[in-house]
């Protein structure tokens, strides 16, 4: 992959009582150029891992297949946090994407894409390795692929507007 990538990071911080505070940020990236983990140290030994997976790893299923065929490969599809005590990782949380096709308008008016327009239908996130649960659901979008209605976990229900294009909220 590319030289020009970051491959490690180091914060140098201090507290009020003066004593240095390191964090040492290590980054992992696929063969497409995307994060896929970010390992993270402390001054106090702590390990801490976030790895990621991206729609080009699922195009056994649709809407992947579909996505990957659009060129549509950087979207995050999991998430995961871990930590390594003693060099065993333990989760400590998992949030997943799930998509779905969408039929879809282009930025000219009145053209309707042969190809459908992936977009976010719902959220699952887990703790420390439990099943994964719904958080949040999508169930509608408007024709550029933007959530319109979204269904949060034990909230209020958020209604968006779109500007004519799609491309900000309105309210």
């Amino acid at each position: 992959f590319y030289s020009y990538m970051m491959t490690q990071k180091t914060v140098t911080d201090y507290d009020e009582a003066g004593n240095m505070l390191m964090t040492t940020n290590r980054y992992g990236y696929d063969d497409y150029g995307y994060i896929k983990t970010i390992e993270t140290d402390d001054s106090g030994g702590n390990v801490r891992r976030k790895t990621f997976s991206y729609v080009h790893e699922l195009n056994v299923s649709e809407p992947y297949i579909s996505m990957q065929t659009l060129n549509v490969s950087s979207p995050v599809s999991e998430e995961t946090d871990w930590i390594v005590i003693n060099g065993v990782s333990k989760q400590l949380a998992c949030l997943k994407n799930n998509y779905l096709l969408k039929d879809g308008l282009s930025p000219w008016e009145g053209f309707v894409y042969t190809n459908r327009v992936p977009v976010v239908n719902s959220v699952e996130y887990s703790m420390e390795g439990l099943p994964l649960e719904e958080r949040a659901v999508y169930p509608v979008h408007d024709a550029y692929g933007n959530p319109v209605y979204i269904i949060k976990e034990n909230t209020f229900h958020a209604v968006y507007t779109w500007n004519y294009f799609g491309t900000d909220t309105v309210c």
